[in-house]
């Protein structure tokens, strides 16, 4: 079953795959499945002493011993795919050892007589007894990673426990296959199965299987197939089957985890992140690699409400977890890093934004040759360098990043954006807008909030482009859909801002002084720390009481501006430059006297855009004419 010979193959399979990682994650996993295995044997010997001192009934020794038999299957299936692991097994290894079930259970007398059902008549009894052990084995396919194999071998143990007639079996095939069926995105075929599941567990009294179907079916419908009163009606059967298992933490921690993405999708914030706290106070039970996984989905909900210090906290948390499961150089913490590394660029840390990305960079793109998991490293950098005024390289990025993209919706409307904002090109600008834009009313509908996120960023990139009236129209698209779903969101502040700019531009200063004014409004009702938010709405505030011609009030707007800024973004950040030069005119506009503050605040501006380069040569001597000619 496991021994040091197959120990040792196992690490010569995983270095020959090449992966940088390789030999790092044999090193963690060889422990895992000899502990598994040790457990296995001591269980299996307590079970026998157990027996044979008659403190075991032959009955419940029976269930005992069926149930390490199990269990020997799956761990003899799993070492039997380490020994020959490719590259996708590698990646999976840590996660599927992880992923065994509990040899405990074997010696727990309430989970053998109540979780597991046993025909009477001992020729069937037999029978389903030789297709749980195939089963076992299609479990392990699933961790695995080997969804076809899988799905192929719990269909057949299915079509097997149908002919044979006993439910909690046909139960129990079922749940194997839908959740491979949704391991694959497969959302109707995944509700057949777990439909399946959940009626025939309740028929055969299998009711935990009942209750881990029903799970998993309100995840699929509401977030895979998009059927959210389907899946509102599978809430309370959740709750009710799933309450009947308080001490089992693993389920316990998916039925709040599944309900809160259903939630999240709702864009319900409070409710999603109750349900998903709930989730993570069951630490006995889920894998560490679950929690980090729960953990990301809270960090990327405060992200979404723009709390970028507790997406941080959460991102930071998941991080650590994965990085003491996998290691430092497995994909996953890859991409846990570069959502650590956007909290950090949103909260204005950009250098140390771009030494995560870089760190994630030097493990998914070695030596410069890019694997699937550079992706989303791509289209950071990308948007770093953006920011920076290298457009060159952050279009190279995200063309980069686009043709990794492939069947990754999100990472190919992100990636599309990402070259169209590096773009000086209008048309070709548009162009890429317009393909992001079409893909995400395709997915999400016409009236999201994430459409109307990417609506804000073509408004925003045409604005910068010269094409302020194609701007607007864009930005009312966003508003009219932020202000349908959720007026008081994060998104209809920055959309109200954005609104602000492109108003100013066409010459519509009243319109742009009440947009400004509402997004400050909006965000001062919204929790977490929203400085920069606030400082980038003042800084339109400032700028359009400026061209109504109120100086006084658009130095007041933009000092407040520059003040929340100065401590929070990196002394060359180009818009801590830019904000400095704005409240320098104004100050100048204001009154002569106020040369000297100006000046004070010129200098240092002008430095930055000379240490930024060429790309900032316009903005840097606008601020030189300024200092020279008060």
């Amino acid at each position: 079953m496991w021994s040091e010979a197959r120990a040792d193959a196992l690490r010569e399979a995983f270095v020959a795959t090449g992966l940088t990682y390789a030999a790092d994650t044999a090193q963690r996993v060889a422990p895992l499945v000899d502990a598994y295995a040790g457990a296995w044997a001591a269980s299996r010997r307590a079970s026998c002493e157990a027996h044979r001192r008659g403190q075991q009934s032959d009955a419940l020794f029976d269930l005992s011993m069926a149930c390490l038999d199990r269990r020997r299957a799956g761990l003899v299936a799993l070492t039997d795919l380490l020994v020959h692991a490719d590259a996708a097994l590698v990646d999976r290894a840590i996660e599927a050892t992880l992923g065994l079930p509990p040899v405990t259970a074997c010696t727990d007398a309430t989970a053998l007589t109540t979780e597991t059902r046993v025909p009477d008549e001992p020729t069937l009894a037999r029978g389903v007894a030789a297709e749980r052990l195939r089963l076992a084995e299609a479990e392990v396919l699933l961790g695995a990673g080997r969804f076809t194999a899988a799905a192929e071998a719990a269909g057949a143990t299915l079509a097997r426990a149908e002919a044979l007639g006993f439910s909690p079996l046909v139960a129990e095939s079922a749940l194997v296959l839908g959740t491979t069926e949704l391991e694959q995105t497969r959302g109707e075929a995944a509700e057949r199965a777990l439909t399946t599941a959940l009626r025939r567990g309740i028929e055969g009294r299998a009711d935990r299987t009942a209750a881990e179907a029903v799970a998993r079916r309100l995840y699929v419908r509401g977030v895979q197939l998009g059927r959210d009163e389907a899946a509102g009606s599978d809430e309370e059967l959740v709750i009710a089957h799933v309450g009947r298992f308080p001490a089992d933490g693993r389920l316990q921690w998916l039925a709040y985890n599944n309900r809160g993405t259903r939630m999240h999708m709702r864009q319900e914030v409070a409710a999603a992140r109750s349900l998903y706290e709930q989730a993570l106070a069951h630490t006995q039970g889920p894998t560490p690699l679950e929690l980090a996984r729960t953990r990301v989905n809270l960090g990327s909900l405060a992200a979404e409400a723009r709390d970028y210090a507790a997406a941080l906290a959460s991102y930071s948390a998941a991080l650590a977890e994965a990085t003491a499961a996998l290691g430092p150089g497995h994909p996953l913490v890859q991409q846990i890093l570069v959502y650590e590394a956007k909290a950090l660029q949103s909260l204005g840390r950009h250098a140390l934004a771009r030494a995560r990305i870089e760190q994630a960079l030097q493990h998914v793109a070695p030596a410069g040759q890019a694997t699937p998991a550079a992706m989303w490293p791509f289209i950071r950098l990308s948007d770093l360098e953006r920011r920076r005024g290298a457009r060159a390289k952050a279009a190279e990025l995200a063309s980069r990043a686009l043709a990794l993209a492939q069947d990754d919706l999100l990472g190919t409307i992100n990636a599309e954006t990402m070259l169209a904002e590096a773009l000086d090109d209008p048309i070709a600008a548009q162009e890429h807008y317009a393909a992001a834009l079409a893909r995400c009313e395709a997915s999400f509908g016409e009236r999201h909030m994430i459409t109307a996120s990417f609506q804000r960023h073509a408004a925003a990139g045409l604005l910068r482009l010269g094409q302020a009236s194609e701007a607007q129209a864009w930005i009312r698209r966003s508003l009219a859909t932020c202000e349908a779903l959720d007026p008081s969101a994060a998104v209809t502040a920055e959309s109200r801002r954005v609104a602000s700019d492109i108003a100013l531009a066409l010459g519509q200063h009243e319109e742009a002084l009440a947009s400004a004014r509402a997004s400050l409004a909006l965000l001062a009702a919204l929790p977490g720390d929203r400085a920069l938010d606030v400082a980038a709405a003042r800084r339109s505030l400032g700028r359009a009481l400026l061209a109504a011609g109120r100086d006084d009030e658009a130095s007041e707007a933009l000092r407040a501006a520059l003040e929340s800024m100065a401590p929070r973004l990196d002394a060359d950040d180009p818009d801590l430059a830019g904000a400095r030069v704005e409240l320098a005119r104004a100050l100048l506009a204001d009154e002569a006297s106020r040369a000297p503050e100006a000046r004070a605040l010129l200098e240092p501006a002008i430095a930055t855009y000379r240490v930024l380069g060429a790309t900032f040569a316009g903005q840097r001597e606008a601020a030189e004419r300024l200092l020279a000619d008060p």
